[in-house]
């Protein structure tokens, strides 16, 4: 059967308009949902300066965050304020080795232990490199990371790009689950007289999104019009 001219146009564009609208709340949707789970590029200590866009493991590029001791709102990559805050504790924040990079050149530190959480975060699973301090004196000390604990790290002798995994830097994946990523060092079971941490990168794990049913019916129905068109 062959659906009269005038109706088919009607309602093929009815439904083209409904579809229009839920892709767009779709999309609304998922950008809205995705905006706070932003990828942050955080180097401690202020003493070199912020590191360059390119540089790190993860080869995240963008704009890195370089903080002291105290409470700091963060950046995302492209400079954007985000609704993540870090809270960074330890004696010292201007820690520096010799002509090292930025990133693993300068560090906090303490003789005890030190301490750094994020809060603010979307729930989900992320990926983590945490970097250590490339001074002789300082590693990061035996650490303990959202509950998960890994033996102490320390790069001396090493700056970027020579980066090796278990003594530059971790490469983690970690699951949000309160909104807070807690990192702490201290002085059990290791080799240092100090401890401190030298920088992160944060990057969430993107993850598929399912299209609704009601998306599905839409498309069917229209392919269905076309067919019908057609006959």
């Amino acid at each position: 059967m062959r659906l009269p001219t005038v109706a088919f146009k009607k309602i093929k564009f009815f439904l083209e308009i409904r579809m229009k609208r839920l892709v767009g709340l779709i999309l609304f949707g998922f950008m809205s949902s995705s905006a706070f789970s932003a990828s942050l590029n955080i180097d401690f200590s202020t003493r070199m300066g912020a590191p360059l866009s390119f540089q790190g493991y993860e080869g995240q590029a963008g704009n890195w965050n370089s903080i002291g001791l105290g409470s700091h709102n963060l950046f995302d990559l492209n400079g954007v304020a985000t609704s993540v805050t870090a809270n960074v504790s330890a004696s010292n924040d201007d820690g520096v080795w010799g002509g090292f990079n930025p990133l693993l050149g300068d560090n906090i530190f303490d003789a005890n232990a030190w301490s750094v959480d994020l809060s603010g975060l979307t729930n989900g699973l992320y990926d983590l490199i945490v970097y250590a301090p490339t001074n002789s004196m300082v590693s990061t000390g035996s650490l303990d990371i959202n509950g998960l604990s890994l033996p102490e790290m320390g790069a001396v002798g090493t700056s970027y790009p020579t980066m090796v995994d278990g003594v530059t830097h971790k490469v983690l994946q970690i699951e949000i689950t309160n909104s807070t990523l807690s990192l702490s060092g201290d002085d059990q079971n290791t080799s240092k007289n100090y401890y401190g941490l030298a920088g992160i990168q944060l990057a969430p794990v993107a993850s598929e999104v399912p299209l609704p049913a009601a998306a599905w019916l839409f498309g069917s129905a229209l392919l269905g019009l076309g067919l019908a068109r057609r006959r």
